[in-house]
């Protein structure tokens, strides 16, 4: 998608995933590449923890402070991701 110059709001979704929404400013010439991580409607650390829990939200925070930000920590993200519906059908049963 192009967008041009000035502020913007962006919404993402899929599908089985949270819709996010952010803000960016896009100066007159500028480029940027925009990466928006969605994560599963259903979470196993939530249902383990509870959705507004310490635990759930010290998580939440690492993913989106610290392991967004190097090529390893996407892909332990994704990788979560991509188990999370394993891992919730086990704690079902």
């Amino acid at each position: 998608m192009s967008i041009y110059w000035g502020n913007h709001t962006i919404q993402a979704s899929l599908d089985g995933y949270q819709t996010k929404t952010g803000q960016v400013t896009i100066a007159v010439g500028e480029k940027k590449l925009l990466e928006i991580l969605l994560t599963p409607d259903d979470c196993f650390v939530e249902s383990l923890f509870g959705r507004d829990s310490r635990e759930a939200e010290l998580l939440r925070d690492f993913r989106d402070n610290i392991l967004i930000n190097f090529p390893f920590g996407l892909k332990l993200i994704d990788f979560y991701c991509q188990l999370n519906p394993y891992l919730l059908k086990l704690i079902s049963k």
